[in-house]
């Protein structure tokens, strides 16, 4: 078991990294539900160039914001800011999952920490309480 020193060094670490990680919470920038990625596509038309493995390139959000999952394209204006959103929206997720393993951390610090603290008392007094006088 390590020392009650280390173990308190290592708790304010994690609570700095900790609060460093809830500023996502203060932001106040968009966040969308989805990814924005390149689909290639074969349109089925006969005398096209997709038919001889060039497909058609396009930009698409998978929009997972509702309860269905959507694929819609983008124009060209409107791709910067939900590529933007959508990449802000997976910041904060592994954020958020960075948190609860911090936070999982912490309380088994704290846990032997407490531990630590009681062996002590049991140390101080033996086991026994102290009698009255």
């Amino acid at each position: 078991m390590a020392s009650p020193a280390s173990l308190r060094r290592r708790l304010a670490q994690l609570l700095d990294e900790h609060r460093k990680l809830l500023q996502a919470a203060f932001e106040a920038t968009p966040l969308w539900r989805g990814i924005v990625h390149e689909a290639r596509r074969r349109c089925g038309k006969p005398t096209c160039h997709c038919v001889e493995g060039k497909p058609h390139v396009s930009t698409i959000l998978s929009d997972r914001s509702a309860s269905r999952q959507r694929n819609l394209a983008l124009p060209g204006k409107t791709l910067e800011h939900f590529r933007t959103m959508t990449e802000a929206y997976r910041q904060v997720r592994r954020k958020r999952a960075r948190i609860a393993v911090l936070q999982r951390e912490m309380l088994e610090i704290f846990d032997a920490l407490e531990a630590a603290r009681r062996e002590g008392a049991l140390k101080r007094y033996g086991g026994e309480l102290p009698s009255r006088r």
